[in-house]
C-alpha cells in the first residue's frame, strides 16, 4: 500500500484499540479510569480518552481530570485549546467541578455533577497540600478562561480557597505560584485578602506567617475599599498590641524617648508598609513622629520604605534633617529616603551643600545624603550631587583622597558601566572636588579604553589645587590626572 501521504501520520495503535472497544460498546468505567493514573500505560490511555469524539463526555472530562492530577497540565491545556468552542466549553464545564473537589480536598466530584463542594476557607491550612491538589490547582488555573462565566466563577473561588488557606506554606505549590494565581484574579482576591487580614486581627496574630504575602498582593492588586479594609484591620492590631506594650501614641517629646522596643509587630508593620495607601501611611508617619520609642519610630520608617511610599518623603526629610532628633530615627529617615526615588534628590542636595549643624557631625550627615541621593536617584544624580559638595569641605580643609574615595567614588563605582557617561562628564565640572571625583571613579569603572585615557590626559594642565591630605605626590588636578591616565594605559586591551 506504500507510505502514507506526507503530513499524515498513522493512528496510535491506543487509540485504536479504544476506538474498537467504543464502538463495541465497552467503555472504560469510572474505576478503570482511575486506575489509569497509576499503571505504566495508563497516562497515554487518558489522552487517548481525551481524544476520543466518541466517547461520552462525563469519561472525557474525568479523563482530563485525571492527566491534570498526574501532572500532564499542558498537554490537556493544549488539546482543548485545538477543539471546537462548543466542544471545548461542554468539556471544561465537566471538568471544573472535578477539580474542584480535588483542590478542596475531597474526591472527584461526580462525572454529571456541576455542583462544587463547599469547603470553608482555611479548612485545610493545618496540613500541607496533597501533589493531588497542587496540580488539580493548576489544572484549574489553566482552565479558567476556556470555559463559559459560571465554569471561570467555580474555578477562581476555588484556588482563591486554595491559596488562602495558607498563604505562606502554599505559596510555591504545584507549578503555578499563589502570586501569579492572586494577581491574574484581581480584584476577585481583593476582598478575600481583606478578610484574612481582618481575621488576624480578630484573632490577634500580629506574626502570621501568611501576613507579608497577603498585604503586599493586595497592595498591589487592591481596589481603594478593600486596601483601606486591610489597613484598618492591621492598624487595629498594631494599636491592641501596643496598648499591651505601654507604647502607646504621645507627646515623644514631653515624655521623652525610650529605648524600648515593641515584641511581635515588626511583620504587622512591614505588612502595612506593603500594603500602602492613604490610611496604613498615614498612620506609620505618625507613628515615626510622635512615639515615645525609638526603636518603634524606627521600625515605621522602614515599613514605610517598604513601598517607597511617597506621601512621607516630608516626614522624613524632616526627622532626617533634625539636628535634636535621636541618631538611631535619622539613619531610618535616610534609610527611607534611599528608596523614594528621583523625586528626594534635589532635597537631599541641599543637604549636601549645608547639612545645617558644624563639625564631624555635620560632616557625616553631608555624606548619608550623598550616600541617599545616590542610592535615590543612581547615575542622574552624579553631577548634581558632586556639584553640591562644597569645595572647602570640612573647615576649609578640603577634602582627603581617603574621604572622596570612601565616601564618595566608592557609592559611584558599584553602580557599574551605567554611570561612565556622568563620571566622564564630571572631568568637565567647574568644582575641583567634582574633576578630582571623576579622574578617581574613572580609574575604577573604565577599562583602559583610548578614548578614556584621551579624556584623562586632557586634563593634564588643570592648575587648581588639590586641597587634602592622601594625594601625595599629586598637587594639582593635572598632576593627579596625569598618573591615572598612566593607570589607564596600563590597562588597556592587548593590541589596541
Amino acid at each position: 500500500m506504500g507510505s502514507p501521504p506526507e503530513g499524515r501520520r498513522l493512528p496510535r495503535v491506543g487509540a485504536m484499540f479504544l476506538c474498537a472497544v467504543l464502538l463495541l460498546g465497552c467503555e472504560p468505567s469510572p474505576d478503570q479510569i482511575e486506575r489509569w493514573k497509576s499503571t505504566e500505560k495508563g497516562p497515554g490511555k487518558l489522552a487517548d480518552l481525551l481524544q476520543e469524539g466518541g466517547a461520552k463526555l462525563e469519561l472525557r472530562a474525568q479523563a482530563a481530570a485525571a492527566l491534570f492530577a498526574i501532572g500532564r497540565s499542558g498537554e490537556v491545556e493544549e488539546q482543548l485549546r485545538h477543539m471546537p468552542e462548543a466542544a471545548r466549553r461542554n468539556l471544561v464545564h465537566l471538568t471544573v467541578p472535578r477539580l474542584a473537589s480535588v483542590v478542596r480536598g475531597g474526591d472527584p466530584a461526580p462525572a454529571d455533577s456541576g455542583a462544587a463542594v463547599v469547603r470553608p476557607a482555611g479548612a485545610s491550612a493545618a496540613r500541607p497540600p496533597t501533589r493531588q491538589e497542587s496540580e488539580a490547582k493548576d489544572g484549574l488555573f489553566r482552565l479558567r478562561l476556556l470555559g463559559g462565566p459560571e465554569d471561570q466563577q467555580l474555578a477562581d473561588q476555588a484556588l482563591l480557597e486554595f491559596v488562602t488557606a495558607d498563604l505562606s506554606g502554599r505559596m510555591s505549590a504545584g507549578s503555578i505560584g499563589s502570586e501569579q494565581i492572586l494577581l491574574a484574579l484581581g480584584k476577585k482576591a481583593g476582598g478575600r485578602l481583606a478578610a484574612f487580614l481582618s481575621g488576624c486581627a480578630r484573632d490577634a496574630t500580629p506574626e502570621a506567617p501568611g501576613l507579608l504575602p497577603a498585604a503586599s498582593i493586595l497592595g498591589r492588586l487592591g481596589d481603594p475599599v478593600a486596601r483601606q479594609k486591610g489597613a484598618e484591620s492591621l492598624i487595629r492590631l498594631i494599636d491592641e498590641q501596643l496598648a499591651r506594650q505601654g507604647l502607646l501614641l504621645g507627646a515623644r517629646r514631653a515624655e521623652g524617648p525610650t529605648s524600648k522596643r515593641p515584641t511581635h509587630l515588626d511583620t504587622a508593620l512591614r505588612a502595612l508598609g506593603l500594603l500602602g495607601g492613604p490610611v496604613a501611611s498615614g498612620y506609620l508617619q505618625k507613628l515615626a513622629s510622635s512615639s515615645t520609642s525609638v526603636p518603634l519610630r524606627q521600625l515605621a520608617l522602614a515599613a514605610l520604605g517598604e513601598a517607597a511610599d511617597p506621601s512621607a518623603v516630608a516626614v522624613a526629610l524632616r526627622l532626617a534633617k533634625d539636628r535634636l532628633e535621636q541618631k538611631g530615627v535619622r539613619e531610618a529617615a535616610f534609610a527611607y529616603l534611599e528608596r523614594a526615588g528621583q523625586i528626594v534628590v534635589p532635597d537631599l542636595l541641599k543637604i549636601i551643600a549645608d547639612p545645617g549643624e558644624p563639625g564631624p557631625t555635620g560632616e557625616i550627615v553631608r555624606f548619608r545624603a550623598l550616600e541617599a541621593a545616590l542610592s535615590a536617584g543612581q547615575c542622574s544624580a552624579i553631577a548634581g550631587v558632586l556639584d553640591a559638595l562644597p569645595e572647602g569641605g570640612p573647615g576649609g580643609r578640603g577634602y582627603s583622597k581617603e574621604d572622596l574615595t570612601s565616601y564618595v567614588v566608592h557609592q559611584i563605582t558599584p553602580m557599574g558601566a551605567l554611570c561612565l557617561p556622568a563620571v566622564r562628564d564630571a572631568l568637565h565640572a567647574r568644582s575641583w572636588v567634582a574633576r578630582t571625583v571623576g579622574l578617581l571613579a574613572l580609574s575604577e569603572l573604565a577599562n583602559g579604553h583610548a578614548q578614556d585615557e584621551a579624556l584623562v590626559r586632557a586634563l593634564g594642565q588643570d592648575g587648581a589645587r588639590l586641597r587634602g591630605a592622601g594625594f601625595f605626590p599629586a598637587n594639582t588636578v593635572g598632576d593627579l590626572a596625569v598618573s591615572q591616565a598612566a593607570a589607564l594605559h596600563r590597562k588597556r586591551p592587548t593590541g589596541e
